[in-house]
């Protein structure tokens, strides 16, 4: 019985400890969609993929390690394309059986870390239609993705306000001062007007330098 618990034990730790990383502990399935930390997937009990964040998005885009194959995921190599194709089949599976998550590593092209992709079969309490429909969510670890940048540190290093260090850190994570407007709710020109201040603060005039700064701060936090 112990050796039947333990993947699922060290399962459900894995996903914890990805979604602890990327800040999501406790997050909705529709607010997973919001993280800029983890790709993020909704397959329905067909397996097809109903939703995705940017990050997963990205992933799928680019075809390396994880791609979209008219609608169904599907991975680079034909041995990671096997075992994915089991994966899922655990997780969503046919009426009647037992649904059941599971952890997998995926090949990218040479000299690039390995993907990690936990698929998790959902429980749905949500009143969104489109999230009601998930049955398994798929979340997306790319080790090669630089650590999180707190925006409390950047404020403290800098003396910014939260605003200000909010608007730091996006740039420095490679948003454009459109995507940051998009995040944040805000108008571009009061993320211009932001940028401003913060130049003034921190004595530059280029958002390059700015983020050189925001990630050397960051490196020796």
């Amino acid at each position: 019985m112990i050796e039947r618990v333990v993947p699922h034990v060290r399962q459900f730790v894995w996903v914890r400890q990805a979604l602890a990383d990327a800040g999501a502990l406790g997050a909705s399935l529709s607010q997973l969609l919001d993280s800029q930390r983890l790709g993020v997937i909704h397959l329905d009990r067909w397996q097809r993929i109903i939703a995705a964040n940017d990050l997963a998005r990205e992933v799928l885009r680019r075809g390396d390690g994880l791609s979209d194959r008219g609608g169904t995921l599907s991975a680079s190599t034909p041995a990671d394309r096997m075992g994915l194709e089991q994966l899922l089949a655990n997780a969503v599976p046919q009426p009647g059986s037992i649904s059941v998550g599971g952890s997998m590593s995926l090949s990218r092209q040479p000299g690039r870390r390995r993907l990690m992709v936990h698929v998790k079969p959902t429980v749905v309490r949500e009143l969104d239609l489109i999230v009601r429909r998930a049955a398994a969510l798929v979340l997306i670890v790319d080790p090669s993705l630089p650590p999180p940048i707190d925006p409390r540190h950047v404020a403290t290093a800098f003396g910014l306000t939260p605003a200000e260090s909010e608007v730091a850190c996006w740039l420095a994570q490679g948003k454009s001062v459109a995507e940051i407007a998009a995040s944040t709710g805000r108008q571009k020109r009061s993320v211009y007007w932001l940028l401003e201040q913060i130049y003034a603060k921190v004595g530059v005039r280029r958002q390059v330098d700015l983020v050189r700064l925001v990630l050397a701060a960051t490196e020796f936090a």
